[in-house]
Parts: structure tokens; C-alpha cells; sequence
């Protein structure tokens, strides 16, 4: 395995290089949007799913015309982020 989704996006310069000298050559956040040629490969974005990305939505979101999630729906499903705060890489698995 040569990849990592960070666990809820949650990443910071510290656990980059962590994941980097472990051998992992492109990791992936949460933010919301299609990946472009200049993207750092280690911050790669990506969609977070939730149930009601189905059929018409999940279109939506490939085609990258996908209406931004609303605050208080992007709140409740990144609370638990916000709520417990990754130190040293404790909660990723990188050491």
C-alpha cells in the first residue's frame, strides 16, 4: 500500500512528511473538487460520499457540476473531525 486517505481530511504539514518517509508516495484530503494536472500529489483531493450522492448526484458529481454541500449538512458530517484532533499522527496510523 503506497497511498493514504487521510481518516476525515484531517492532515498537517507534520503528518505529511510523516506519511512521505513511510513510503507513501500521494495521499488524499476531503476537499470537495476534481483533481487537476497541478495538484500536489500529496494533497490530492477527493469527494466524500454520503448516502444521498446516488444516481442523479453522483452524476453530478463526476461531471463536476454538483451543488456545494450546504454549512450545516458539511458540519454534521465533519463534527466528529473537528471533535477529536489528530496529534502526531495518533489516529491516521502513521508513526
Amino acid at each position: 500500500v503506497d497511498m493514504l486517505a487521510w481518516p476525515f481530511g484531517i492532515y498537517d504539514d507534520y503528518l505529511l512528511k510523516k506519511a512521505a518517509g513511510a513510503g507513501y508516495v500521494a495521499t488524499f484530503t476531503i476537499e470537495r473538487r476534481h483533481a487537476t494536472a497541478r495538484e500536489s500529489v500529496t494533497k490530492l483531493p477527493r469527494y466524500l460520499l454520503i448516502n444521498a450522492d446516488q444516481g442523479k448526484a453522483f452524476a453530478q458529481i463526476l461531471a463536476g457540476t454538483a451543488p456545494k454541500r450546504r454549512s450545516r449538512e458539511w458540519n454534521s458530517l465533519t463534527a466528529r473531525s473537528r471533535s477529536s484532533p489528530v496529534k502526531s499522527g495518533h489516529r491516521t496510523g502513521v508513526k
